[in-house]
């Protein structure tokens, strides 16, 4: 039986100011991934990863709950911690949009890998696919998120993905009818929170792709793109 995904809190918002880091010394393990971002000789980060202990306020309690959650403070966090405004905004975001409303949460994570995966961002992936994972999905699951034709899921759940991947690909040419239909099995609240869900990773994708921020080692086993 799958559990459920659960999401960390984000604490209430606060004044933060800007973080003194000292220089960049980190390297990371290689990884199997094919983008050109994840090199397998050397992963340095192209923008310092702040450390924990150099955080602070909320934001340094935000990376405390992501590490209590997850068992690592993820590296995306670290970056936008350059600047913790938008840390703290972002984790804000992340948490209305992945932690509350009535769309099932695994749906949710359902639907960023599908995005995650249409735009090949491995670090993603890799995050969306290891906690589907940790849910008790299967490999054979996975790739029926890529492969719809496949039908391993709902006729409710397709909807979700089909909409993911056209707003993803082309979001001006999403149809009157595809929006019709996901309206048959959600609310017009649900439609927009799985609509949030596509932006939200849309954002993440493109950020972490763009500064090529490592995969942390936990994850690098999911982040294959197929």
């Amino acid at each position: 039986m799958r559990r459920t995904i659960w999401t960390a809190p984000i604490l209430a918002t606060e004044k933060v100011s800007p973080v003194a880091l000292p220089p960049p010394d980190l390297r990371f393990p290689g990884s199997s991934t094919s983008s050109p971002n994840m090199k397998e000789d050397s992963l340095m980060p192209r923008i310092s990863l702040v450390p924990v202990e150099a955080m602070e306020g909320q934001v340094k309690e935000a990376a405390q709950m992501l590490q209590a959650a997850l068992g690592v403070v993820p590296h995306s966090f670290r970056t936008y911690a350059q600047r913790p405004e938008i840390a703290l905004a972002f984790a804000h975001l992340a948490q209305a949009v992945l932690g509350t409303g009535t769309v099932d949460r695994t749906l949710k994570t359902m639907v960023a890998y599908k995005v995650s995966t249409t735009n090949g961002c491995p670090y993603c992936i890799g995050h969306t696919s290891g906690m589907l994972h940790e849910v008790g999905f299967t490999q054979k699951e996975l790739d029926g998120i890529g492969q719809l034709e496949l039908g391993l899921f709902s006729e409710k759940e397709q909807l979700a993905l089909r909409f993911a991947e056209q707003a993803t690909r082309a979001p001006a040419r999403v149809s009157d009818e595809l929006v019709a239909q996901l309206r048959q099995h959600f609310s017009e609240g649900e439609v927009v929170e799985i609509a949030a869900v596509v932006g939200l990773m849309n954002f993440t994708n493109k950020v972490h792709e763009a500064l090529a921020i490592p995969l942390e080692e936990k994850f690098l086993r999911y982040s294959s793109i197929s």
